[in-house]
């Protein structure tokens, strides 16, 4: 069956964001005089939307809610300036050419999708240079009640998709975490390929039973397969 829709996440797979990402909460912590989240801590959850992930942090780390609420200010401040990332090279050529072939184009993502408070989905594509416009669809936070890894999350863009007589099995998710984005693809079900560019390692994914062909390293590998279905 040829993919007709490829659906990416955003942050580890559009966006080279989580190492980097992490390292900036440590730092942030730092600087407030609160206790540092472990990588180990952050992997846990990375992939939640921002807020739980703090949240999570939180407890984890026994932030009182006074310095939570000053390490959610800070960050979402530094979020339009120093703590900005960048698209992985190869990005908007693959987005591009997946579009040239005709095959709709759709961003799925725990990060907001517009807002002035932080840097959002629709900020880090004009950041980029990269056109809203090729995407078919663009999915934030809060544009669906449910989030990853609720499999419901996917229940706009499967309505979207039926106006262009494209169907479940010929679309195609891809995702850098097993938690959310891995664990939201089977429980759909959808086609998933994962990539070992965020949060996940190739072990990650072997362990929770995806193959080995359908974890890559890079977009353009994730865009070979594609073409092959």
């Amino acid at each position: 069956m040829k993919i007709k829709m490829v659906i990416f996440d955003l942050d580890g797979t559009l966006l080279n964001s989580t190492k980097e990402g992490m390292q900036n909460h440590q730092k942030l912590a730092r600087e407030l005089g609160i206790k540092i989240p472990t990588l180990e801590l952050l992997k846990q959850d990375w992939g939640n939307s921002w807020l739980k992930l703090v949240d999570f942090l939180a407890q984890k780390c026994n932030w009182p809610e006074r310095e939570k609420n000053a390490f959610i200010e800070r960050y979402s401040q530094l979020s339009k300036s120093e703590m900005r990332y960048n698209f992985f090279p190869d990005a908007k050529k693959v987005l591009l050419e997946l579009v040239e072939k005709g095959i709709k184009i759709v961003i799925l993502s725990s990060r907001v999708r517009e807002s002035k408070k932080v840097f959002s989905i629709l900020n880090y594509l004009d950041f980029a240079g990269i056109d809203k416009k090729i995407f078919s669809f663009i999915q934030g936070a809060e544009d669906c009640k449910f989030l990853k890894p609720d499999h419901r999350v996917f229940s706009l863009i499967v309505e979207y998709a039926k106006e262009f007589s494209i169907f479940q099995d010929e679309m195609l998710y891809v995702g850098d975490t097993v938690k959310y984005d891995l664990v939201s693809a089977d429980k759909f079900p959808i086609d998933f390929i994962g990539m070992v560019s965020g949060a996940s390692e190739e072990k990650d994914f072997l362990q929770a039973g995806l193959p080995r062909l359908k974890i890559v390293k890079s977009l353009t590998e994730a865009k070979e397969i594609i073409e092959k279905f």
